[in-house]
């Protein structure tokens, strides 16, 4: 019992209060630990709780960019393919004109 009692007792320590030389985090452990032991099914439903929000954050992170607005029509993307295709042959084409027409002129 005197342990619980200065388990509780607050104090200040370093750079931030602690509770009876113990961390915040350690307190937290030590009360979702009394409430395993004291009400299992409380602390299982918790946990499970839990458990779905972080499966509902995946699942939406997952699914946002595959959402119909964000989705573009193949066929577009092969036209917009082409057409850089096309325009970066056209270039070539045209540079290697003009170096062909300056080497002839020298």
């Amino acid at each position: 019992m005197d342990q619980n009692v200065q388990l509780y007792q607050t104090q200040q320590a370093g750079n931030g209060k602690r509770l009876g030389g113990h961390s915040k985090m350690e307190m937290t452990d030590v009360a979702s630990n009394y409430t395993a032991v004291s009400n299992p099914r409380q602390a299982m439903t918790r946990y499970l709780q839990a458990q779905n929000k972080k499966l509902k954050d995946e699942l939406a992170g997952l699914k946002s960019p595959l959402g119909q607005g964000d989705r573009e029509n193949p066929s577009d993307v092969r036209r917009g393919a082409e057409q850089q295709l096309r325009r970066l042959l056209d270039d070539a084409e045209r540079m290697k004109g003009e170096k062909d027409a300056k080497l002839a002129s020298l």
